[in-house]
């Protein structure tokens, strides 16, 4: 199942850009091309202290990206690209150039500036445009091999494509990205419904602390209890979800997908629906009802 995604005004200036140029699949996303249309030049370079800089000049508009040499991944130099690209259409740049570090290139870091955050979003419709992303979820069940498929068709991250997936998606599903056996960072669906909190320890029946405690992680979707994720008075009693974990060596890190496939909130009884209400017992309350009494 898919959902629309509403759009923010750096996806549409992404998309404008897009309608100049005849895209029917992924592969006609051609950057240099559209770099080259934009009068920008494409170098890599030993950067420090950035992965990726633009440096602007006004009049004529132009530019020079520049991608940290030292970076392999093509996704990843693609999405460091589009990135700048963004800056660089961006209708009210501040400045006349960009610094961006690893954090500011990050779609789930809601703690960045918001022109860095504005860029990360013209780069995510740029590289994986709506029209042709959202479709190609439709009748396809969660999984990290779906979001393989994915990341390699548009040529992007594991990370940027499953982040784009949780966009869309009408599933319960949920990215986390752990780091050092704790939790990193959650991006839930609009319909997961569960907090999942940032630096909370990995729990020992999840499958993602394998890789931090044993040096591997059995890489399939695989069931799990809930409350090795979800932890929450509301969910019943052994319940299981869906969870496949990927582990990414290279950032000593585990990506995983969680997705709730099925009903697991807890159904109260008439008798237990009783209990909880007198449990509540508006005499420990003061008379406003919004503090308890101690």
């Amino acid at each position: 199942m898919m959902r629309e995604c509403n759009q923010t005004m750096s996806a549409i200036y992404a998309r404008r850009l897009l309608d100049r140029y005849d895209v029917q699949v992924p592969q006609d996303i051609d950057l240099q091309r559209i770099a080259e249309d934009l009068e920008i030049t494409i170098d890599e370079d030993e950067l420090e202290g950035c992965d990726g800089m633009l440096q602007m000049i006004s009049e004529p508009k132009c530019g020079i990206i520049t991608v940290k040499s030292s970076i392999r991944e093509p996704g990843q130099k693609r999405f460091i690209i589009g990135h700048e690209i963004g800056h660089f259409e961006a209708p009210a740049a501040p400045g006349l150039g960009y610094h961006c570090a690893s954090a500011d290139l990050s779609l789930s870091n809601q703690r960045i500036k918001p022109e860095e955050r504005a860029a990360n979003e013209f780069a995510a419709e740029l590289l994986m445009p709506a029209r042709l992303f959202a479709p190609r979820l439709a009748r396809q069940s969660p999984s990290m091999d779906l979001i393989k498929d994915l990341a390699a068709d548009f040529s992007t991250t594991l990370t940027a494509t499953l982040r784009r997936f949780i966009e869309f998606t009408d599933n319960r599903c949920a990215l986390v990205c752990s780091e050092n056996s704790k939790v990193k960072y959650c991006v839930p669906s609009k319909e997961f419904g569960f907090h999942i909190a940032h630096g909370r320890p990995l729990d020992k029946n999840s499958l993602a602390i394998d890789y931090f405690e044993q040096g591997n992680i059995d890489e399939r979707m695989q069931s799990v209890l809930a409350s090795a994720w979800v932890k929450n008075s509301r969910i019943q009693q052994g319940a299981c979800i869906k969870e496949h974990s990927i582990a990414q060596p290279n950032y000593n890190c585990v990506l995983t997908l969680l997705w709730i496939d099925e009903d697991i909130d807890r159904r109260y009884s008439v008798e237990e629906d009783d209990e909880e209400e007198q449990e509540l017992d508006l005499d420990h309350f003061t008379p406003d009802g919004k503090r308890w009494r101690w």
